[in-house]
């Protein structure tokens, strides 16, 4: 009885529920509505082929057709002291139904070897087989997944140096004063990681020093002085070029072309720098001009 009554008089004892409870109960049919709406649309998120669901199990990322895949055809070594690589790329399918790989599965890449010697001194490099997991998941449109790319640094080809004219006299014995010129090329490094982003470009190319050897220096002070008293050293070193120009930069292939007036006879050593745009590397080389004096015989 006691609880009867109670119930009987709950309006009485609090109206303001009783007021209220048609639009609680209003609000309560909306939100189950809007949570019933969410849970089909959530479901979703993990409805895709078996192929992206294979590349993400949440249907992140997408199997895409094919890929492009740098493979490495052939490997030499660059007298910059490190090992150059001849690349192409080739697009390769991922056919099967079930996954995303490629077909052949794992894919021969090759790869460019270093061999060194005892004291730590590269001195070959071999084209070896070698193969790379590759498949064609993606996100964003991207395809292939995710890839760190990790850029040689550029090659200066120190082996096929133009020089002219190709003896060139010190500047005090030569009627036409035509110093030396000297074409030299640079090229910009791959990515070891074959991440397709392609070749680096050469963004700076430069002589940053002339110096004449120290050999030189010391056959001019002693040998030379002794067979021409007086005989000294008349430039300044380090020195820079009279102008150097560069072709082909901010492309992967770059031309450099610098002239100099020797002053004294001998052994020149030229440095080169080389930078390129990816993976910020920097090379230097040093190409050796030899200068004479009309007895080429004495020049050191």
């Amino acid at each position: 009885m006691k609880v009867w009554h109670w119930l009987r008089s709950f309006p009485d004892r609090y109206p303001w529920f009783w007021r209220n409870a048609p639009h609680a109960v209003i609000a309560g049919i909306v939100l189950a509505f809007v949570i019933l709406a969410a849970v089909p649309q959530t479901a979703c998120l993990g409805d895709c082929s078996p192929r992206d669901k294979w590349c993400a199990g949440d249907c992140s990322e997408q199997c895409y057709g094919n890929i492009k895949v740098t493979k490495i055809t052939g490997c030499y070594f660059a007298t910059t002291g490190a090992c150059g690589e001849d690349t192409k790329e080739e697009v390769v399918d991922c056919p099967n139904s079930d996954d995303c790989l490629t077909d052949p599965w794992p894919y021969p890449v090759g790869e460019c070897k270093e061999h060194y010697d005892k004291s730590g001194r590269l001195i070959s490099c071999s084209l070896e087989n070698a193969t790379k997991d590759t498949a064609c998941c993606g996100s964003g449109g991207s395809g292939g997944g995710d890839c760190t790319p990790n850029y040689t640094p550029p090659v200066i080809h120190t082996d096929a140096v133009a020089l002219t004219p190709p003896y060139p006299l010190v500047d005090g014995q030569d009627p036409d004063r035509l110093g030396f010129a000297v074409t030299v090329t640079a090229e910009g490094g791959k990515d070891k990681n074959h991440c397709g982003g392609g070749q680096a470009k050469i963004t700076d190319f430069s002589v940053s020093a002339i110096e004449l050897s120290e050999k030189s220096r010391d056959w001019i002070l002693h040998d030379l002085a002794l067979a021409y008293p007086g005989a000294h050293i008349k430039g300044d070193y380090p020195d820079l070029p009279d102008e150097q120009n560069v072709s082909g930069d901010n492309t992967p292939l770059a031309t450099l072309w610098f002239h100099y007036t020797p002053l004294d006879p001998g052994y020149y050593e030229v440095t080169v720098t080389a930078k390129q745009d990816k993976g910020n590397k920097t090379s230097t080389a040093v190409i050796k001009v030899p200068v004479y004096m009309l007895e080429v015989s004495i020049v050191h």
